[in-house]
């Protein structure tokens, strides 16, 4: 028999502590694990938050008890064919070269719970499948930033139809104005076409009279008649049915932006509305000075620190905590200017704020450093947007005594704050 398919395959609190955080958030969805707590009792407050649910599978999955039984039978029958295929291979290159296929082809979550669980596979590989995992997770924030500029774009492109549709308008005023005076046109040639009948009819009628020359001039007088009205009813007609096409046409065009329009405006109410529950949020009782005058956020002076960021970003989160009551204080992280001024500002700073899709590997150390060394609180967003700034500061109105605190909690995988 193979050696390298003869043991069985590892259960999920078998495997290394450290691959559980990235196991539960890449193979489960957040419905699947609020499932299996459901199955088993599990009681999940209604205001936890979704990393908060997160943070309990990770818990659970560290050691065998029912629920973390209950979570590795899922996963293997959710991934049975993956598991088969990945337990064919016959060495571990073999089992390496599957990996790289099912992830060239996006299928992760479950070539990645069968090469964890893979009872040969090496600690090497084992950690290589592991970062490549946890490089996604910071391409997939970055796409946060993407969004916030097609934001920008579609407001552009909003005001740009509105234009458009206001000229539209005006056009298709003018095309049914047209198109009524073509109409009227087209009455008028009818009404000629009768007189034009009766006109032949008094012609055969006068040509059995003896007046044969006076006949003839009146002959030709009406046929000349005749021939404009006719070239006019020609000319009234492609008239109105190139009219007639022009609108239909227009009104395609119209009903067709209308609807983009109507997408674009409901896109944008729905940020709007999610900026202003942001910069409203719910009442603070500050211990400072009990302000409890409007329904919105009040730093009450606190003094927040920035590492970090995009330039144009960090100006909007300026004004916006000037506007909140508080003091802003940015460093761009090393690039411009020296790291070794962080420790001097940190003294000054109630809370710090670090974006660590916009800042160095070793400025984030030194900000985790700090914050320990002089018990601030920090808050490590995954993106530098500014509508994740405003979100973090609504949380923070949530739970002003963040601020405030001087104690040190402990940190979790998916938290990204540490006092």
């Amino acid at each position: 028999m193979n050696i390298f398919k003869k043991n069985p395959r590892k259960k999920i609190w078998e495997t290394q502590k450290t691959f559980h955080c990235s196991i539960t958030g890449t193979c489960l969805s957040l419905n699947e694990i609020k499932k299996i707590f459901r199955k088993h009792d599990v009681i999940l407050n209604r205001d936890y938050r979704d990393y908060e649910i997160h943070g309990l599978a990770v818990n659970v999955t560290s050691i065998r008890n029912e629920v973390s039984k209950s979570m590795n039978n899922f996963l293997d029958s959710k991934y049975t064919s993956v598991i088969r295929i990945f337990s064919s291979a016959d060495n571990e290159s073999g089992l390496i070269q599957l990996w790289e296929e099912f992830k060239e082809e996006g299928n992760i979550a479950g070539a990645y719970w069968a090469l964890m669980t893979h009872p040969s596979v090496s600690q090497e590989n084992l950690y290589i499948a592991f970062g490549e995992i946890h490089m996604l997770s910071h391409l997939n924030g970055s796409s946060n930033r993407e969004h916030i500029r097609d934001i920008a774009d579609l407001k552009k492109q909003n005001n740009i139809l509105n234009e458009t549709n206001k000229e539209y308008k005006a056009r298709f005023f003018d095309l049914e104005t047209h198109l009524r005076k073509s109409k009227e046109n087209a009455i008028k040639a009818k009404l000629l076409s009768i007189d034009l009948d009766k006109a032949r009819e008094e012609i055969d009628h006068l040509r059995n009279n003896n007046d044969i020359a006076r006949l003839r001039e009146e002959n030709l007088r009406l046929n000349d008649n005749c021939l404009k009205s006719e070239e006019e009813i020609k000319k009234l007609t492609k008239l109105s049915i190139n009219s007639r096409e022009k609108i239909n046409e227009l009104s395609s065009e119209i009903d067709f932006l209308r609807e983009d329009l109507a997408s674009k405006e409901q896109e944008i109410k729905t940020i709007e509305k999610k900026v202003f529950a942001l910069i409203t949020g719910k009442k603070i009782f500050c211990n400072g000075c009990m302000l409890n005058e409007e329904n919105r956020i009040n730093l009450c002076g606190k003094c927040i620190l920035y590492v970090g960021g995009r330039p144009s970003v960090v100006t909007r989160c300026r004004e916006m905590v000037k506007l909140f009551g508080g003091e802003f204080i940015h460093h761009d992280g090393g690039i411009e200017e020296n790291i070794s001024r962080l420790p001097s500002i940190f003294k000054r700073a109630d809370l710090v704020f670090c974006p660590l899709d916009c800042v160095s590997h070793e400025a984030s150390l030194f900000v985790k450093k700090l914050s320990r060394q002089h018990q601030k609180t920090s808050v490590f967003m995954k993106s530098s947007g500014f509508s994740t700034f405003l979100k973090q500061m609504s949380d923070i109105a949530d739970n002003p005594i963040l601020i405030d605190s001087n104690t040190t909690k402990p940190e979790n995988n998916d938290m990204n704050t540490t006092q």
